[in-house]
């Protein structure tokens, strides 16, 4: 069976499967017994061999032979176990293995190798190899100084001292099952066995006897396999000693009776050693298996959370640098331990489940479960009808069938299994408690009055505790300690316990703690999974009691009244009393019917929520899941009904409904890529190593990719064209992922991404002929142009206050965006900048991007493009080209149209640039140079700011006059906004409209865009501050560069993505930031600068929320420093300027502090930050009432040559 065909269901599957693995030669008769409290997982190997290579005979040695499987394991784990001290043997110079004892020659299986060296500590490493060998010792449960002081039993693995554990595996080959096994169960030990009680009852002549259950409660022995078989056969040791020393035998006979003595009968005990100790105790031992024990709650959320989650270092209870005692030591090897086995057997965090409207925890593990979340009516219209709950870190919820209607909230570190039904109140399960609900028997309790007769079971108990309660002990419950439980609920042990059960004996195991309830059926909607009301108005007072440390609230004493009122069961009677038939059968219902009706429901309702235009969620998880568990059909499915969405709205002409659906199609595609790289299943396909050959895909498909996405941007085709084209799109998308590796699925991605994009420019565009995508068609010429004078439009910086991200297309027309900016100088001066001419006599084009000191002007970094022919413009979208912000601003500009620059790439643009910058048909030259103060990634708008001033200064400079007084500030204004906005489109950088606004126009102030209206439209509002609130503003303002360059590429993909899905945190976090920059707004005006700086800071949290929680948005040093100072109240609040991950940090400094104070205090006064942080550089930072400025030099005051340039131009 290959790894994508076994689906494991639970661990007794794995267990079994590996067992076949192993043992699937052993010869008839053989006896395999497994633990089922823990899991080990092996290499990939061989089965054992037990029969000689030649002559194909059983080795006759091993025809009596008793094996266990054993691994290498931590000492503080092996404590708690069985443990092999094995053969030793030490490795030569050249590599062999050499016996250091005399022992019969040792047969080598296949895969397996041998392992110990002749010291007692020693090192080994994984290999394909093991080998059988021949037990010198086994202890049970030693200690760690025990283990340490017996010869040849620990060594060093992974960097851990360790020790053979047993695994929980023991084959009885055919000699010693049949005379040493059977011969006992039908001896002595039969009355451990079910034949063997049959017999003795059916002979019991008693005529008021019990019933056979009873009978054999009574009548049976507690045998256990390890303390009293395993420990009763031979080791090498006993062998070599019983032939040197007379009566050695007989002195091991003695210390098993004394070991033993009470336990059972003498007569028995001493049948069990006579009998077993004539079998040899030999072993398998496999250096790269592992070993986990799975006996506590704890330890079985430990395994699925770290185990799930190998791909994510970040998921982790402690710290690499916090691990510092043997317990936290412990821990993390532990982690390591549960990754490690999560990735050789391809574990999942999701798994047979289907998730609507929660926020679930990355480390958050869910099984075979459908869970459905609403809120209040009150809160889902806030919230424009997004219902969401929460799932908590490092929770698990199996076997869960759950409508909440008013919400969910699951903290952290929790367990939830079996709930089911429909639930009208919120749901609330506290940090670190287990919530478990099992059907009961009919008839459990026969002195119940109100006991339903029908065979449907109706009643559940509640079993509910904290993860970390002892079960074993009454020290604590519910993670408080017992006498202040008592003290705090006013419940006594009574209440807990029977009267017939002994104080000494009073533990969580035999507490009667745990409610039945009974379900009440209810009818189900159309939105509804369940039929069952579910009512936890009885454990309410245990949410309270975890949550506060005060007394309890009214309501919470009624809820521990009605708990009082009902049944109630303690763990050991459960498991007599739950119904396993009736759980079974629904969680196989879950499995195969509920689950997948559910997603096939869920597939259609998303088709309605695209088409409909709805801020709701189109999540795909279960699709991702279920690919990830070799099941193909889902994701196929889906891309089919996102294909026929595009279709349909194409049809339609709704551009932004085909630009969400192909993105929700790349985010689809990409997800599935993360979920075969994280599983490394090769049957999936696997990513290429890093430094090896990527798979790309070939020209051709490059080629009839590129030119469908072109063309569908262009608006002189008409719709049946673009459905035609998004056809051609899908069949491509198609043929890549044929391909079935981790670089198909990504390259799929990218180009869906890369069409949603197309379709985003559409938006922004309109429908319009391409010829008026120029954007002076609505301008004229009102004066010729200007020759051979320099045209410097510069502008300032920009300080997004509050509302960022709204204004980023396709948010912005989605749903309406609203910012607050404000335009500032830094040091002093405009950084940004762009100057034009027009060169008599020259020819050609000749492009400049320049990066400069702000000081004094000194170039840092220059790069040039000389264009010629159209082809050299052609390549505008091409990230890695040179100057393209400034080929964009001339294809914006009607410089050439788009459409003739594919097929006319050898023809000159002479004649173009001729018609572009005069009336006449003399050759003349044009020369473009942008110039930047600010640092590379600074986060203040550079680029988009920089686009504005390029448009400006060509257009000034070829004869528009577009801050003339013949225009409106709006028609200005208008004029920049929308060309940036084309020239970023036509980039694909896909930014937003804030930055352009913020430095190009003046001042404070507030924009917004409508949604819904295409072409994109976007208004600015000036604030306008008092003179004397604005100077103490500029006083408080300061500006701190972190000397790393923000993120805004990578973050943007994220939150484009996370936009299209509709996750319910991105929609609601849109909706604080429109609401929260018209707030601010009006703070602004009233000249509230405190009310600014904690503005501020909470557009700091949003921000980050939209980034995402590994985003990388907020260096380590960032957050150190506005910790620091928030703390010290030096600063009211302040924020990363921009998307975040690096750049300018702006802040407020509290009353009477400024830039300098706040410098110094950081460099002289704080400690313990970040190293980083004393890097940081730190700059005066000032509102700029005036945004973009045009200047006309007077060719005579330059000297003509290309690399002119004065700093005062940016005064």
């Amino acid at each position: 069976m290959s790894k994508r065909e076994c689906i494991i269901g639970n661990p007794t599957v794995l267990i079994i499967q590996r067992m076949m693995e192993l043992f699937s030669e052993a010869p008839r008769g053989t006896v395999v017994v497994a633990a089922s409290d823990c899991l080990f997982s092996l290499p990939d190997c061989d089965a054992l061999q037990f029969r000689d290579q030649v002559t194909g005979l059983l080795f006759e040695e091993e025809k009596k032979a008793v094996i266990g499987l054993a691994v290498p394991s931590p000492l503080n784990t092996a404590k708690n176990h069985g443990v092999f001290v094995l053969e030793t043997t030490h490795v030569s110079s050249n590599g062999q293995s050499n016996n250091i004892t005399t022992s019969a020659p040792q047969k080598v299986f296949p895969r397996l190798e041998s392992f110990i060296s002749e010291i007692s500590t020693v090192s080994i490493s994984d290999s394909t190899y093991n080998r059988i060998k021949p037990v010198y010792q086994f202890l049970q449960k030693p200690s760690i100084e025990t283990m340490n002081q017996t010869p040849y039993c620990t060594f060093l693995h992974n960097e851990e001292s360790s020790a053979w554990i047993d695994t929980g595996v023991v084959a009885f080959l055919p000699e010693s099952a049949n005379n040493a096994l059977r011969r006992l169960a039908r001896q002595e030990l039969a009355c451990c066995t079910e034949r063997g009680l049959c017999v003795m009852y059916n002979n019991d002549k008693k005529e008021n006897k019990d019933d056979l259950v009873n009978f054999a409660k009574n009548r049976a022995l507690r045998v256990e396999l390890y303390s009293h078989l395993m420990l009763a056969i031979s080791t090498k040791t006993h062998e070599s000693t019983k032939s040197s020393e007379n009566g050695n035998d007989s002195k091991r006979r003695e210390e098993f009776m004394k070991l033993h003595y009470g336990e059972l009968p003498t007569k028995t005990l001493e049948t069990i050693y006579d009998t077993m100790s004539l079998y040899e105790l030999n072993v398998c031992a496999v250096p790269g298996g592992q070993f986990v024990h799975l006996g506590t709650t704890r330890e079985l959320m430990d395994f699925l959370t770290y185990g799930t989650s190998y791909d994510n270092p970040n998921i982790t209870s402690i710290n690499e640098e916090d691990t510092k005692n043997c317990e936290d030591i412990a821990k993390r090897m532990m982690e390591k331990r549960c990754r490690k086995f999560g990735k050789q057997n391809h574990l999942v965090r999701r798994s047979c489940s289907f998730v609507s409207n929660i926020d679930v925890h990355p480390s958050a593990v869910i099984m075979n479960s459908v869970l459905v979340c609403m809120n209040s009516e009150e809160e889902s219209t806030k919230h424009n009808s997004i219902r969401s709950g929460n799932i908590g870190k490092y929770s698990i919820l199996e076997h869960t069938n759950l409508v909440a209607q008013n919400g969910l909230d699951i903290g952290s570190d929790c367990l939830v299994s079996g709930l089911r039904g429909y639930s009208k109140d919120k749901i609330t399960v506290p940090d670190g408690m287990c919530l478990q609900v099992v059907p009961l028997k009919c008839g459990w309790n026969k002195d119940n009055e109100n006991i339903i007769s029908d065979d449907v079971a109706n009643d559940y108990v509640y079993m509910y505790l904290g993860v970390s309660d002892p079960i074993k002990k009454n020290s604590m419950i519910y993670g408080l300690e017992l006498n202040l439980f008592f003290q705090r609920t006013g419940l006594t042990k009574n209440d807990l316990w029977d009267v017939s059960v002994p104080g000494m004996k009073q533990t969580l195991w035999n507490a009667k703690l745990h409610p039945v309830v009974q379900h009440n059926t209810c009818s189900a909607d159309e939105t509804m999974t369940v039929g069952n009301e579910i009512d936890l108005s009885s454990l309410s007072w245990i949410t309270k009691l975890c949550k506060s440390s005060g007394s309890l609230s009214d309501e919470a004493l009624k809820s521990l009244g009605d708990w009082k009122a009902l049944p109630r069961l303690s763990l050991s009677s459960i498991r007599a009393l739950s119904n396993a038939k009736e759980e079974f059968k629904f969680r196989e219902d879950l499995t195969h019917s509920l689950v997948p009706s559910v997603r096939r429901k869920r597939l259609s309702e998303v088709k309605e929520i695209l088409l409909q235009q709805r801020h709701e969620p189109c999540m795909f998880d279960f699709v991702v899941d279920g690919y990830a568990r070799g099941q193909a059909e889902e994701f196929h499915r889906a891309l089919i009904l996102l294909d026929k969405v595009i279709v349909e709205a194409m049809n339609d002409e709704l551009y932004n409904i085909v630009g969400r659906s192909f993105m929700v199609s790349s985010a689809l595609i990409s997800d599935i890529a993360d979920s075969i790289k994280s599983l490394s299943n090769k049957d999936l396909g696997e990513e290429k190593e890093e430094g090896a050959p990527q798979r790309s895909l070939s020209p051709s498909t490059v080629k009839e990719f590129r030119s469908s996405i072109n063309e569908l941007r262009s608006t002189s085709i008409d719709k049946k064209r673009r459905i035609l084209l998004c056809q051609r799109l899908f069949k491509l998308r198609n043929e890549v992922l044929s391909g079935k590796e981790v670089t198909d699925f990504r390259l799929a991605s990218e180009q869906m991404e890369l069409a949603a994009a197309a379709l985003t420019e559409l938006c922004i565009t309109g429908n319009d002929d391409n010829s008026k995508r120029c954007i002076l068609h609505s301008l004229q010429r009102t004066k010729p142009a200007l020759r051979d004078n320099w045209v410097v439009a510069s502008a300032p910086g920009r300080i997004d206050v509050d509302g960022g991200w709204s204004d980023t297309p396709p948010i912005s027309y989605d749903y309406g965006g609203a910012v607050l900016i404000m335009a500032c100088t830094v040091d002093g001066r405009r950084p940004l900048s762009s100057r034009c001419r027009i060169v008599s006599g020259g020819k050609g084009v000749v492009l400049r991007t320049e990066a400069r000191e702000s000081k004094d002007g000194k170039l840092i970094s220059d790069s040039e493009v000389k264009m010629n022919k159209i082809r050299d413009i052609a390549d505008f979208r091409d990230p890695s080209a040179a100057c393209t912000l400034l080929k964009c601003a001339l294809l914006c500009l009607g410089f050439v149209s788009l459409d003739i620059l594919h097929g006319n790439e050898d023809v000159s643009l002479q004649p173009y640039i001729n018609s572009f910058c005069s009336d006449s048909d003399e050759d003349v030259g044009l020369e473009i140079i942008s110039t930047s103060l600010l640092p590379r990634g600074s986060g203040m708008g550079g680029s988009s700011i920089l686009g504005g001033c390029v448009l400006a200064s060509i257009a000034q400079c070829v004869g528009f006059d577009i801050l003339s007084d013949t225009t409106t500030d709006e028609e200005d204004d208008e004029f920049l906004i929308h060309g940036v906005l084309m020239i970023e489109q036509l980039l694909t950088t896909g930014g937003g409209w804030q930055d352009q606004i913020g430095g190009l126009i003046g001042g404070i102030k507030l924009a917004t865009s409508v949604a819904h209206k295409f072409p994109l439209e976007v208004k600015a509002e000036r604030r306008r501050l008092d003179p004397r609130v604005r100077a103490s503003l500029n006083k408080r303002l300061v500006l701190a560069f972190s000397g790393q360059p923000r993120l805004a590429k990578t973050v943007l993909q994220h939150v484009l993505r996370r936009w299209a899905r509709r996750t319910p945190e991105i929609v609601a976090n849109v909706e604080d930031l429109v609401i929260n920059a018209t707030k601010a707004a009006k703070a602004t005006e009233n000249g509230d600068i405190d009310a600014i700086g904690r503005t501020m800071y909470s557009y700091w949290l949003r921000k980050k929320k939209m980034a995402g929680e590994d985003s990388g948005v907020e260096p380590t040093a960032v957050a150190d420093l506005l910790k620091a100072l928030l703390a010290q109240k030096e600063i009211i609040g302040g924020t990363l300027i921009g998307a975040g991950g690096g750049g300018f940090l702006v802040m407020v400094a509290s009353e009477g502090r400024t830039v300098a104070d706040i410098e110094r205090i950081v460099k002289n006064e704080i400690t313990d930050l970040h190293e980083d942080v004393y890097n940081f550089t730190w700059h005066e930072c000032a509102i700029c009432e005036d945004g973009l400025k045009i200047n006309v030099i007077d060719k005579a005051l330059t000297s003509g040559s290309l690399d002119d340039f004065q700093i005062n131009w940016h005064d």
